[in-house]
């Protein structure tokens, strides 16, 4: 009796770190190994997929844009509609730098019960490249999938002398193939943003689905450059084309 209980005590100890663990890759940032320069100023950090069309990621907005946070997202890549949104600084009091400096904080396990809500599978050196720019789609041609983009205008408020100006407050994505084309998606910010562009897109490894990453040129209220944002979009790669 007591050799069984104690083989029993011993496998649960043995499998407890296994089961119970941090994973061991950190995130990487989203195109610092592909393409560096394109990313320099964005703070994008893929977490992982669920079969059910879920992603996980971390980022960081523009500085001063909403108090220089990291904020924790899992957003639907069928729908583009967004299940989760955490100011990781004002939800756990805590303010982290870096983004080595969050994660190494144990950051995970604050996260662990969303990712296991939204069934997200957290990437690893095994997950099928997760982080690797998805080549086959592009903004040039030459490639199975192009990206475009076409701006959105409309009257914004000059917070200085309280004029009014037309600008571009938005841009649509047009995601093109040999078959055809369709928008996947209309972003509008409701103040001046600009330059608009595709830079890079993740695969799900479950299905034939992708991730499109924009960054876009924000400004603060008096009209001066504020940093770089992103928008993120989900679009099927089979359906759609017309």
């Amino acid at each position: 009796m007591n050799l069984r209980l104690n083989l029993i005590i011993f496998l649960f100890l043995f499998n407890f770190p296994v089961l119970h663990s941090q994973p061991t890759d950190t995130p990487i940032k989203f195109g610092v190994k592909d393409f560096p320069e394109r990313v320099k100023d964005i703070e994008f950090y893929p977490l992982g997929w669920s079969k059910s069309s879920n992603f996980a990621y971390i980022y960081a907005p523009p500085a001063g844009m909403r108090g220089d946070s990291w904020f924790f997202v899992v957003q639907n890549a069928k729908t583009d509609k967004v299940f989760i949104n955490i100011d990781i600084e004002y939800e756990f009091n805590k303010y982290y730098s870096t983004f080595d400096e969050l994660w190494s904080s144990g950051i995970y396990w604050k996260i662990k019960r969303y990712l296991d809500q939204y069934q997200i599978r957290i990437a690893d050196q095994n997950f099928d490249q997760p982080y690797l720019n998805f080549d086959e789609i592009s903004h040039r041609s030459g490639k199975n999938f192009k990206v475009s983009y076409r701006s959105i205008k409309d009257e914004v408020e000059d917070n200085v002398d309280f004029s009014t100006y037309e600008a571009v407050v938005g841009f649509r994505i047009k995601v093109s193939n040999r078959y055809g084309s369709k928008t996947i998606s209309r972003f509008n910010s409701g103040d001046r943003i600009d330059g608009a562009r595709y830079i890079g897109s993740i695969k799900s490894p479950y299905e034939n689905r992708v991730v499109i990453i924009t960054a876009y040129d924000d400004f603060d209220w008096q009209g001066d450059f504020a940093g770089i944002n992103i928008h993120i979009s989900g679009c099927s790669l089979n359906s759609g084309f017309k």
